[in-house]
């Protein structure tokens, strides 16, 4: 008995500190919300909060005020990151696949004549051609996946009073509408 009332007791405080806050001031904010041509969105930082708006302030749009009942998805900023990694797996797989097809269409069957060792075959000039390709590949995506950093957010639950979902989308939502 004494365990369900410590879980019920929890469970209010933190529900009611989640209701509490929806943005704080100075938060990178991406704020959509529905216009007559769909959706809208808003990309800035929050200056001012109230109970029922936010103000927004973006390089582009200048200083909006928000009002919560309008925004239908409110994302916060949790850094910018570099995209290093995805670069080098895209740029590789192309430089390979390139290689393979640039060694294949310039084959030329080797003269052998007095030769002891004579390669047979378009397999040595593609794998030349997908080893070349992928380190060309490799470095070209990787310095183009860090010269082109990426925003990466995460939603805040509006409206309703809830529990956000764990980090990398694993977790159990729970929601109530008052």
């Amino acid at each position: 008995m004494l365990r369900a009332l410590a879980v019920l007791l929890s469970t209010v405080v933190a529900v009611s500190t989640l209701h509490a806050q929806v943005a704080t001031v100075g938060e990178r904010v991406r704020i959509t919300t529905p216009s007559q041509r769909g959706q809208f969105r808003y990309v800035g930082r929050v200056s001012d909060v109230s109970r029922d708006s936010l103000t927004v302030q973006s390089p582009d749009l200048g200083t909006r005020t928000i009002a919560i009942a309008d925004i239908t998805t409110l994302e916060v900023s949790r850094g910018v990151r570099g995209n290093g990694g995805r670069g080098m797996i895209y740029g590789g797989l192309i430089g390979v696949g390139a290689g393979i097809a640039l060694g294949a269409a310039t084959y030329r069957k080797p003269d052998c004549s007095g030769s002891f060792l004579c390669p047979s075959g378009r397999g040595l000039d593609m794998t030349a051609g997908a080893l070349v390709g992928g380190v060309v590949g490799l470095t070209v995506g990787g310095l183009w996946g860090v010269s082109h950093p990426t925003d990466h957010w995460t939603r805040r639950m509006l409206n309703d009073v809830g529990f956000p979902s764990l980090t990398r989308g694993r977790g159990v939502a729970i929601s109530a509408r008052f």
